[in-house]
């Protein structure tokens, strides 16, 4: 590192008495003072020696008594927060590490900004110890917006870390000996002040514009999205999603803590120094969500190192959540709705391991023989004599289970053309290569057998692939050549990533049995012409239907919805299928979760007006939209594809060298695990998928 280290710390145990119009109030608490005395002691001047100068505190401790020890000056009230919040901006220069750590109740309140959020919006909110007072503002998350950008456009290296309530969204609730809650799930719908000490009103809705989260993809070119704030340039690390209570509870049975905070020290004392914020987080969560019902967020620059500069290459791998010693197993963070199967197996690897290549490293061997929609157990069959498990550890596939289901591929001899030497050769060629190279997801159909691909050769010399019905599948770039180097091994590759393109197409949950068959829709309509890129139009229009389809064309705007009919909140993703191949997560955009959260009966746009893309050359193509919505968080992202027109780069000439190969090439970023064309869930009461297809053409 270099530069100083500045940190603002922000406790509120005390609250004035208070209630709100449903008769729940923000209650005094106990363990948020003692989250900041540790953060202060155990990692500022413990770990980082930050000079005490450096650290700016606000707190109200509570000490049974009608008002707090600490001085009006000292206590979390919105004037007394805007205030450290502008004098730690001043303090630090371009180039300083800045740590913002708040531990107290958050809230929810009507918003101020209707132009924004609509007339029945929310903002989220941190809650000043002085809200009884209706004269009294709370932070809310588009004034913390303004300041985080503020830091980020001086130079500062941000990390921001919200022990409360809601927090996931942006906000500590029920009572237990033991356990207590921070935040109230009501939302304030009372009259408070609309001017802010933070920026101009015209400032603060500008700051929140710019930074709604975007996110472009090959098949939709998006101007703007709404979703969520972008945390770009900073790290924010929050308790829990926006539907869900941040727990304080008595980790040593004496002394309450919050359980963000009391997790993040504990993971931190075991961490060294070139370790990423993600690999922070995995820890933190397997914690915390096998304790809590308390999710833990992590957005922003999750690959930046804990308190660095640079960023440290994102190895995409499973959690494990916890283990059970009396049979053995662990649980791991994946299942059935990933497209995981039974008999898969995982190396396990040490909490923090970035280099899967050291396979002397691997703690376990696990194979999955309890599959659950999104957490599953495995057992350890292989086990090394250092093995010992505390949840966190990183688990990477390395044999993907399945092999009953597979592509069939028929080898077309016939004419045309005649066949001649070279052309069977190369067919030959193809064949060799499905059994050597084909990983599992292929196989040469017999002759009399139903085949899902077709190999012929073109007149030209250049392979042609075609459906069951003898159609060329469209858009597979560049041709191959039966005389270019490794041509059947390039063919070979082009069907696996087609199988598995198709094996996520077909994937589907069993929708008529499932609890959520029906709760969860999505509607796509044409945007009208003056619709603009940071508005969802007034009045859309149904699109226009061409051979059955719906039908949009290139550079007209489309407008994406998505409603929670269900009674309970959902955890909803949405990947797009494009018409080259590629599939991408598009909801939500990458460094902003691994899922969204949809409150009973609410409804999200996800894109505002985007304009309907096919890439050069593409005169038509399809994208379909794959919405997930499970009642556990998960990430989908392992059902990523590249497009199929990238560059060539070559995985089947040779084995997997390592783990990490074998994750990369056949489960994270080209998989899915699933083989073949069908998909045959059991029935499952925490899923289900749905999709919509579009048309687009070149008018």
């Amino acid at each position: 590192m270099s530069g100083s280290i500045y940190a603002l710390l922000i406790a509120c145990d005390f609250y004035f008495p208070n209630i709100t119009e449903d008769e729940t109030m923000f209650k005094s608490l106990k363990g948020c003072v003692r989250d900041i005395t540790r953060i202060e002691e155990e990692l500022l001047k413990g770990r980082l020696n930050v000079p005490p100068g450096n650290i700016l505190k606000l707190k109200s401790s509570n000490t049974g008594a009608g008002s707090p020890p600490e001085p009006a000056s000292e206590l979390p009230t919105y004037e007394n927060i805007i205030a450290k919040f502008d004098e730690l901006i001043n303090l630090a220069k371009a180039g300083d590490q800045v740590y913002i750590h708040y531990s107290g109740h958050g809230g929810r309140a009507s918003t101020n900004f209707k132009e924004l959020k609509g007339f029945d919006g929310i903002d989220e909110t941190l809650v000043p110890i002085n809200i009884e007072d209706l004269s009294t503002r709370y932070v809310r998350d588009i004034e913390l917006a303004r300041l985080f950008k503020q830091m980020v456009d001086k130079g500062l290296f941000l990390t921001v870390v919200v022990d409360s309530c809601h927090s996931g969204g942006m906000t500590r609730g029920g009572n237990r000996n033991d356990t207590m809650v921070r935040g109230v799930g009501a939302v304030d719908k009372r009259c408070r002040p609309l001017d802010s000490l933070v920026a101009g009103r015209d400032e603060l809705i500008k700051t929140w514009q710019q930074m709604e989260a975007s996110s472009t993809t090959r098949g939709l070119q998006n101007d703007s999205s709404g979703w969520l704030p972008d945390p770009k340039g900073y790290v924010l690390l929050a308790a829990c999603r926006q539907d869900e209570l941040a727990t304080e509870y008595k980790f040593n049975g004496i002394d309450r803590c919050g359980a963000l905070t009391y997790w993040l020290l504990d993971v931190l004392k075991q961490t060294g120094s070139n370790v990423a914020w993600k690999q922070i987080y995995d820890r933190i969560f397997a914690k915390i969500t096998t304790q809590f019902a308390q999710t833990p967020q992590l957005q922003g620059e999750v690959s930046r190192l804990l308190f660095g500069f640079d960023d440290l290459p994102q190895s995409y791998a499973i959690t494990v959540l916890q283990y059970e010693s009396a049979r053995n197993r662990l649980q791991l963070n994946t299942g059935e709705a990933l497209g995981i199967a039974e008999g898969a197996c995982f190396a396990v690897y040490p909490a923090g391991t970035t280099d899967f290549t050291q396979t002397d490293e691997r703690l376990a061997v696990v194979e999955i023989d309890e599959l659950g929609d999104t957490n599953s157990w495995a057992k350890i069959i292989q086990e090394s004599n250092q093995a010992q498990f505390q949840g966190g550890e990183q688990a990477v596939l390395i044999d993907t289970g399945v092999v009953a289901t597979r592509g069939q591929v028929h080898l077309i001899e016939e004419p045309p053309p005649p066949p001649t030497a070279d052309r069977e050769q190369a067919l030959t060629a193809v064949n060799t290569a499905i059994a050597s190279a084909g990983r599992g997801f292929l196989k040469t159909a017999a002759a009399a057998d139903a085949s899902n691909y077709q190999i012929g050769i073109n007149e030209d010399r250049t392979f042609t692939i075609l459906d069951p019905l003898g159609k060329p599948f469209p858009n597979l770039r560049p041709a191959i050549s039966i005389d270019e180097q490794n041509a059947a091994e390039k063919v070979v590759e082009r069907l696996v990533h087609l199988t598995r393109y198709h094996t996520i197409q077909y994937l589907k949950s069993p929708e008529t049995l499932s609890p959520l068959a029906g709760k969860v829709t999505m509607e796509i309509f044409a945007a009208p012409a003056d619709a603009k890129s940071d508005q969802a139009p007034l009045n859309p229009q149904p699109l226009s239907i061409i051979d059955g389809m719906p039908t949009v064309g290139v550079g007209e705007r489309i407008y994406l919805n998505i409603r929670n009919d269900w009674d309970k909140t959902l955890n909803i993703a949405v990947l797009l299928l494009d018409s080259d191949w590629s599939i991408n997560q598009v909801l939500p955009p990458k460094n902003l979760g691994q899922t969204i959260t949809l409150e009973p009966g609410q409804h999200r746009a996800i894109w505002k007006a985007p304009r309907a893309f096919l890439p050069p050359g593409y005169q038509e193509g399809f994208n379909t939209f794959k919405v997930f919505a499970a009642t556990t968080d998960a990430s989908f992202r392992f059902l990523e594809l590249p497009a199929l027109d990238n560059p060539f780069r070559s995985m089947i000439t040779r084995a997997p060298l390592n783990p990490l190969e074998q994750l990369l090439a056949d489960y994270n970023a080209d998989q899915p695990v699933k083989r073949g064309m069908e998909f045959d869930a059991e029935v499952s009461k925490e899923w289900t998928v749905l999709e919509l297809t579009l048309k687009l053409i070149r008018r």
